[in-house]
């Protein structure tokens, strides 16, 4: 599937409100770690180090007890259930 385009990456909120999941499906994939502030009306590029810091930095304030995923087999390798299960 193609990237999206920057100009759909970076819409304003409300404008990616008005798409349904379906039509946003459509639009391709998200190319790169995506964040929205509060009170931003738009998402902003992070590096994957930036954006694994800040869901490690989160992760580490829950009870272990809280954490969950949820797998299937659509798509979905060998490696990753491993990855899942080491974690």
């Amino acid at each position: 599937m193609p990237a999206l385009k920057e100009e759909v990456v970076h819409a304003d909120i409300d404008e990616l409100r008005k798409y349904s999941s379906t039509d946003l499906r459509k639009l391709g994939r998200i190319p790169y770690p995506l964040i929205r502030r509060k009170g931003e009306r738009k998402f902003s590029r992070l590096t994957w180090d930036e954006a694994m810091e800040i869901i490690a930095n989160k992760m580490k304030q829950l009870d272990p007890k809280q954490y969950a995923f949820y797998l299937t087999s659509r798509g979905i390798t060998n490696e990753s259930y491993y990855v899942a299960g080491k974690v």
